[in-house]
C-alpha cells in the first residue's frame, strides 16, 4: 500500500485534513531488511491531532503520535524514535545525544524485550524469537549511536536473525549459543 492510501485511510477514520499530518514514515523489518512474505507494514505516522494510538488492519501496524510526543520520544532516546530519526533523517526535529540517558534507556527497554521473548518461547514461539532477535537489534543500534553518533547499518544483526529462523531454540540452547554475544553488547553500553 502507498503512502498516499494509507494517508487516506487515517483521514476518513479520524476527520482529519492532509495538512494535519506532517510524515509518514515506514520502520521496522522492511527497513531491517529481514521481512518475509507474512511481514506487516510498519508505519509511523506524525501528525497535528492524534497521539499515541495504534491501528493494526490487515498487514499494517500503524503508530499515531504528535509532532510534540515525537520530540519527547527523541529527548527521551527512546529507540523507535531514533531509529525512525536517523533513517529518515528527520533532523529538522532537535536531537542531543546524551549517551548516558540512552544507556539507561536501552538497557531497560533491552531487559523488558529479552523477559517477553523468553516469556513467550513456549507460548507463542515466533513472537518469542522475534522478541529475542529485537533484543539484540536495540543494543546494536545504541552501539551504533554512541560509536558513529547514528544509527548507520539497520541491517547489522540481519545473520542472528537468519540463524535464529533456521533451528528451533530452547530457553537453554538460546543462552549456550547467544550468551557470549548478548554480555559482549551489553557490556559495550555499561
Amino acid at each position: 500500500m502507498e503512502y498516499h492510501k494509507i494517508e487516506e485511510k487515517i483521514k476518513q477514520k479520524y476527520n482529519i485534513s492532509h495538512h494535519d499530518i506532517y510524515g509518514i514514515f515506514l520502520f521496522g523489518s522492511r527497513v531491517y531488511k529481514t521481512h518475509n512474505g507474512y511481514s506487516d507494514y510498519d508505519y509511523f505516522i506524525i501528525n497535528k491531532i492524534i497521539n499515541n494510538q495504534e491501528i493494526k488492519h490487515k498487514i499494517f501496524n500503524i503508530h499515531l503520535y504528535t509532532r510534540e510526543q515525537y520530540q519527547k520520544m527523541l529527548n527521551n532516546h527512546k529507540m523507535i524514535a531514533l531509529e525512525i530519526y536517523f533513517y529518515h533523517k528527520l533532523y529538522e526535529f532537535d536531537f542531543s545525544l546524551d549517551t548516558e540517558l540512552l544507556k539507561k534507556e536501552v538497557l531497560k527497554n533491552t531487559e523488558e524485550t529479552m523477559n517477553k521473548a523468553i516469556f513467550n518461547l513456549s507460548k507463542n514461539y515466533n513472537f518469542g524469537i522475534n522478541k529475542y532477535f529485537h533484543a539484540f537489534r536495540i543494543l546494536d543500534f545504541a552501539i551504533q549511536i554512541i560509536e558513529k553518533g547514528e544509527i548507520y547499518d539497520y541491517s547489522s544483526m540481519n545473520n542472528l536473525w537468519i540463524e535464529l529462523n533456521s533451528n528451533y531454540w530452547t530457553e537453554e540452547s538460546l543462552k549456550e549459543r547467544f550468551n557470549n554475544l548478548y554480555y559482549e553488547k551489553m557490556d559495550k553500553l555499561k
